[in-house]
């Protein structure tokens, strides 16, 4: 769980959950509506781990606390990441459907590679999953409908031009491979591959190196491995 403001509508999940790690978020005090959704969790037998700057009130319901100096939670998450990637603790399904670490990123510019850049005579896919309106020039004549109505998310004819498609690496056709934000979970119909470096053939006829998200993932937690992660005195260190 990560605090972030107007997105936290679906607390109830936890109790389905065997494990609740607390991160960015003081539950009991700022979603008090929806405390009684940890506490019953807990009746289930859930097991709660808060990770906090301070002894804040829902490390009360916590089994275990990791206090971490101010500063230093990316490094900590970044071990934690160095952990499942090195004993093999993730759902790689799951990493492939529904995270962008498959995506290629270009090691020249340190940007995700670009299906029109890569992929010869590549047309923005059409989304099923957003409603893109007409560029900002002819919304004035125009109005487009409302956000409320449209029943999916809306989106400018500008930052769908600026998002294009993205790119993977297909190791059955051992070649890149166009993805849009639509193919995700289930709608992912591209063998992707997580871990890599590749040599790409632009369409201007050049070749560029790129790499996995998840290969820079791996390596940037390596690198944090080295780097202490200190914490407050009487604290539990991980």
């Amino acid at each position: 769980m990560t605090g972030s403001q107007t997105v936290d509508f679906d607390l109830f999940g936890v109790e389905h959950s065997k494990l609740i790690v607390l991160i960015g978020m003081n539950w009991i005090c700022t979603k008090m509506p929806d405390a009684h959704w940890l506490a019953e969790a807990r009746l289930r037998g859930s097991r709660v781990i808060v990770i906090s700057a301070d002894y804040m009130p829902t490390a009360n319901k916590a089994d275990e606390i990791v206090i971490l100096r101010p500063g230093s939670d990316v490094a900590f998450l970044l071990g934690v990441a160095r952990e499942m990637i090195a004993n093999d603790l993730f759902d790689r399904d799951a990493v492939v459907e529904r995270t962008d670490l498959p995506l290629l990123v270009r090691s020249d510019t340190g940007k995700l590679l670009d299906a029109r850049d890569a992929i010869a005579g590549h047309a923005l896919a059409t989304l099923e999953n957003a409603v893109v309106v007409r560029p900002q020039a002819d919304i004035a004549s125009t109005p487009p409908i409302p956000p409320w109505t449209a029943g999916a998310q809306v989106v400018p004819a500008e930052l769908r031009e600026a998002w294009g498609d993205y790119v993977v690496w297909d190791p059955a056709a051992n070649a890149p491979a166009a993805v849009s934000r639509d193919e995700v979970g289930a709608r992912m119909q591209t063998s992707a591959a997580l871990e890599g470096t590749y040599q790409v053939a632009l369409n201007d006829g050049t070749t560029i190196e790129a790499r996995t998200v998840f290969s820079l993932l791996r390596d940037y937690s390596r690198a944090s491995a080295s780097t202490p992660c200190t914490t407050a005195p009487g604290s539990r260190s991980v």
